[in-house]
């Protein structure tokens, strides 16, 4: 009896174990998720970026072509499309970033989908074996 006693307490030990792997998989699935939210905001960001950078330099080029007055304008327009390749390059980097935290965090999800599947078919094996010892143990009561 101490031993299906000690089967039960392994098996709850190991539903346990499932429960919390199943809940860790729910927290990195939804970080994935506001991952890939934050990538796709950044991305927007980037493309408007790029955009204003094509149209700045569209502009900047009419600019050269006017008079010399202009080259006050020019000059500080050149600063804010420095300013704001400087901050492409940062968005791109952080998106980068992003992207390897969403394939860690896919690959983390997968082993412990894995590791699941594997504590749930322990579970099961250690059920059946419970059984068995248990019906074994009426028939040597009876």
């Amino acid at each position: 009896e101490t031993d299906i006693h000690v089967k039960r307490e392994e098996v709850d030990q190991f539903k346990r174990q499932v429960e919390k792997l199943s809940e860790d998989a729910t927290v990195l699935q939804a970080k994935l998720e506001e991952a890939k939210v934050t990538k796709n905001s950044m991305a927007c960001k980037l493309s408007e970026l790029e955009e204003w950078k094509m149209n700045a330099e569209k502009d900047l080029e009419v600019m050269k072509t006017s008079d010399a007055a202009k080259a006050t304008e020019i000059e500080a327009l050149q600063k804010k499309l420095s300013a704001e390749e400087t901050l492409a390059g940062d968005i791109n980097r952080r998106f980068e970033e992003l992207e390897e935290t969403r394939l860690k965090t896919e690959k983390d999800l997968e082993e412990m989908r894995v590791s699941n599947d594997a504590k749930a078919e322990e579970v099961q094996a250690l059920q059946e074996q419970l059984a068995v010892e248990k019906t074994s143990y009426q028939d040597l009561n009876q």
